[in-house]
């Protein structure tokens, strides 16, 4: 399959949904496992734009990584600029949590495509959007009277 860079809409979504579907259960910060560090984000921008810029970036460079041929251009940043822009619409209350979770999958494989992407900050954002996903997708299915057990079931 060949390497893409995703829709603005597909990346300010994940935030969103992130930012204001999660309730209680958002985790209030990111964690990079492989440096073992907190991940900071500058106060050019919001946070949640911050976030989505990281997700954007790693999705353009492993772009570049796989094309060579690629070249950052005006376009890159009219691609920030627009996904900034979506970061300012509600978010699409019609998606639902499988289609989140896909979208996830999607941008982790559209941004896999340099070195060293499983221990970039991107990567960590993304899984931890991703496993608050499932999680809040898990607690819409279960039945309140029932207990989703940690291991296995006996």
């Amino acid at each position: 399959m060949s390497s893409f860079i995703v829709e603005p809409q597909h990346i300010a979504e994940l935030v969103k949904q992130y930012e204001t579907g999660l309730g209680e259960y958002k985790p209030s910060r990111f964690w990079n496992l492989y440096k073992d560090e907190e991940i900071k984000f500058g106060d050019e921008f919001p946070k949640p734009v911050m976030i989505a810029f990281q997700l954007a970036s790693a999705n353009i460079y492993s772009y570049n990584s796989r094309y060579p041929n690629y070249k950052a251009s005006k376009d890159d940043l009219y691609f920030l600029e627009m996904i900034e822009n979506e970061m300012k619409t509600p978010k699409n209350h019609l998606l639902k949590w499988n289609e989140i979770i896909n979208m996830c999958r999607c941008l982790d494989y559209q941004s896999c495509d340099f070195n060293g992407w499983t221990k970039s900050d991107a990567y960590f954002i993304l899984e931890t959007l991703k496993d608050s996903f499932v999680n809040a997708w898990s607690r819409e299915v279960t039945d309140e009277d029932k207990q989703v057990t940690w291991s296995y079931p006996n």
